[in-house]
């Protein structure tokens, strides 16, 4: 018998993997058969060999969605997010839920601000702690009709001033749509 790729002579059997290999250039020449009572078959240390590499290719392509799933926690992580539950957060919105907890009036203003706007704006601003400081903005604005300046906003809800001018002007105009709203339930007709 010789190598179809080199024409070698020196050809090994390996048990081990249920192949005949050519020891000058390393091409399998054959697999080793086994007769069974079913005819013949694949040897079982092949066999074997098969399942093994079957496993270490799954072990690799989940050592790979590991890697790059830890990769994804590393860039949240460097963005200032953490890992509450099983979503990430932002530190900053952390530290506006925490404003919440530790003073009462604010959170009162929140609740009342997120009843109102639910019916206006069911799609506030995207982070939780805008959310947050434009609940505060339109309860403060409607309830004690004063609006809130841009570092008392930047302060509580853990914000930029840019993005604090923004959501009180996000908060006008909810009370517009708001007033537009009571207004045009006014000019309808009654029915008797």
């Amino acid at each position: 018998m010789r190598c179809p790729c080199c024409g070698s002579e020196d050809l090994v059997w390996d048990f081990a993997t249920g192949s005949v290999v050519c020891t000058h250039c390393g091409c399998v020449v054959d697999v080793i058969l086994v007769y069974s009572s079913s005819g013949f078959e694949e040897a079982p240390s092949r066999r074997r060999y098969r399942d093994a590499e079957r496993l270490y290719s799954f072990e690799r392509a989940l050592t790979r969605k590991r890697a790059k799933e830890a990769e994804k926690v590393f860039e949240l992580e460097k963005k200032g997010f953490v890992l509450v539950g099983n979503k990430f957060i932002h530190i900053r919105s952390l530290e506006a839920l925490k404003t919440l907890e530790s003073n009462e009036n604010v959170k009162k203003l929140v609740d009342e601000g997120l009843k109102i706007i639910q019916s206006v704006a069911p799609a506030m601003s995207k982070t939780i702690r805008a959310r947050l400081a434009l609940a505060y903005t339109v309860a403060k604005m409607l309830i004690r009709g004063a609006s809130p300046s841009t570092s008392e906003l930047a302060q509580l809800f853990s914000i930029g001033k840019t993005t604090a001018a923004r959501i009180i002007r996000e908060a006008n105009e909810i009370i517009q749509q708001l007033s537009h709203a009571s207004a045009g339930e006014r000019l309808l007709p009654t029915s008797s």
